[in-house]
């Protein structure tokens, strides 16, 4: 994967969710990794995938 800041990840990961009609498993596997393994990045910066909102959002 290209990314080795989570928040950088965030952001194109969601942009990406909210412009492109893919799934988000198609998303992430164009950004080089499994929906599964950027869930676990993103996790350990406290955000969780919110498939209503299609984004990661701040865990609560």
């Amino acid at each position: 994967m290209i990314f080795s800041d989570p928040m950088m990840l965030l952001g194109v990961v969601n942009t990406k969710l909210r412009d492109e009609p893919l799934p988000p498993e198609d998303i992430c596997e164009e950004l080089g990794a499994s929906f599964g393994e950027i869930s676990a990045i993103l996790a350990e910066s406290g955000y969780t995938y919110d498939d209503k909102m299609r984004k990661f959002r701040a865990a609560e």
